[in-house]
């Protein structure tokens, strides 16, 4: 991901080389996962496709264990993206990309909370950490909400 200079800071100044590798890194993420997620869904529907196909050919026990294999494949695939949270994790990372990316863009238009403040200074700076912080923080704060969540839904309610 391309991530223009912004006019009048440092392009090594150590706040802006952290906004900008987090959002490098939720992209780099986002797309790994999408990857990921659309390749296990695919293989899925390449296989549940190929099942009816294999018992409409002469009856054998070859295809009748093709088809099984095909299954069980089935099931791996999903167990994997269910596993990772492949697709999850895409919406999660991009939009956590998206927003840092936003805040970054109106730190260098001085716009928004941004508007008065000379992008160099230390105040608009802060603001910027600190308000990229709060973006991170925020995405964290979900994951941890959704790692909770997750045993109860899988062993169902008890109450």
């Amino acid at each position: 991901m391309h991530i223009p200079a912004v006019a009048g800071v440092d392009a090594r100044n150590p706040v802006l080389n952290q906004v900008d590798a987090q959002i490098r890194w939720y992209d780099k993420n986002a797309r790994r996962s999408m990857s990921w997620h659309f390749r296990l869904r695919g293989a899925q529907i390449c296989f549940a496709a190929a099942i009816p196909v294999t018992q409409i050919l002469p009856s054998a026990v070859g295809w009748r264990i093709a088809a099984g294999v095909l299954g069980g494949l089935i099931a791996i695939c999903q167990a994997f993206d269910s596993m990772h949270h492949y697709g999850d994790h895409y919406v999660a990372w991009r939009a956590t990309s998206q927003q840092l990316l936003r805040e970054r863009q109106l730190f260098a238009a001085s716009a928004g909370p941004y508007e008065g403040l000379e992008p160099n200074s230390a105040k608009a700076l802060a603001l910027l950490a600190g308000r990229a912080s709060e973006v991170e923080g925020q995405e964290q704060q979900k994951w941890a909400a959704g790692q909770l969540k997750a045993p109860s839904t899988e062993t169902g309610s008890d109450g």
